[in-house]
């Protein structure tokens, strides 16, 4: 699955449930900080939003090609959907 243009930065901290935290621009061209585990659709997946840029400093950086595909999916369709 192809990286959307809006997808800034991909991080993973495997300290947290919502492990990957995904940076995108929206619409107005502000921040928003995507906190998710592999699989946000599952009956037990987390998944939150917060307006802004927010890391932490034991976060690893990664890229669009490591998240998990079910998450690329969730990510595609909130990004579609907003």
């Amino acid at each position: 699955m192809n990286k959307p243009e809006n997808v800034l930065r991909v991080r993973l901290n495997n300290k947290y449930v919502d492990r990957w935290t995904v940076y995108v621009s929206n619409e107005s061209g502000e921040t928003e900080t995507l906190c998710c585990s592999d699989d946000p659709d599952h009956p037990q997946g987390v998944f939150s939003v917060t307006s802004g840029y927010y890391i932490s400093a034991t976060d690893e950086e990664k890229s669009w090609d490591d998240l998990p595909n079910t998450l690329k999916k969730f990510i595609i369709n909130y990004l579609t959907n907003e």
